[in-house]
């Protein structure tokens, strides 16, 4: 009994002196060390970064007239078209360059490009309205709609761009949408530091 308790004691030093060494002496878990050449390489292959979509009602109107009521009778035509359109918004993050990217011991700033329309897409199809010629209409049938399509797709792209819903309002909450998005993702894999995403002003 003595024989087998010494032999269960040593077993537990042994075992026990083991364990100690590899916690103090043994391989430690590797350190997650964000570089900006890394980080750079990382956002860049996300390419496009969607962070707001906005829904509009849009309507064209296609004039195919001669300019001549008696040849419009015969060939002129007339269409209205119109469909909501959704226009998404975002940064562009291929567009980055290492001087929008500082790291620093404390903290990681990030500069992202400006907001910019992204795509522009039909919703639920085209209200079309046709007006043809006698003679259009037996010969040359057309209901315009690829034309059609393609005025109301620049029609939204415009309007995001140029018109009603390029405000303020919808530029900030693409824009703030977008940092959100970008601290979300750097944080996953960086918790200690700072980090603070800004975004450029559209210089058009």
């Amino acid at each position: 009994m003595k024989k087998i308790f010494q032999i269960i004691l040593l077993v537990v030093i042994f075992g026990g002196g083991l364990y100690f060494g590899f916690r103090l002496f043994g391989p430690k878990d590797a350190e997650i060390i964000i570089t900006r050449d890394a980080l750079l390489v990382s956002l860049q292959s996300e390419g496009f970064l969607v962070s707001e979509s906005a829904l509009l009602y849009q309507q064209v109107e296609i004039d195919r007239s001669t300019g001549s009521a008696f040849k419009d009778f015969f060939w002129g035509q007339d269409i209205i078209a119109d469909a909501n359109v959704r226009v998404s918004s975002g940064v562009d993050l291929s567009k980055l360059s290492e001087e929008d990217i500082e790291i620093t011991e404390s903290e990681i700033s990030i500069e992202l490009p400006p907001v910019e329309v992204h795509s522009v897409e039909i919703v639920g199809g085209i209200n079309l309205r046709n007006k043809q010629g006698i003679l259009k209409k037996i010969f040359d049938n057309d209901d315009g709609y690829n034309e059609a399509f393609v005025q109301l797709i620049e029609s939204g792209r415009s309007a995001a761009e140029e018109g009603r819903i390029k405000t303020e309002m919808f530029e900030d909450s693409a824009a703030v949408s977008a940092q959100k998005e970008i601290e979300r993702l750097i944080k996953f894999v960086e918790r200690e530091k700072t980090v603070t995403v800004s975004v450029k002003e559209d210089q058009k």
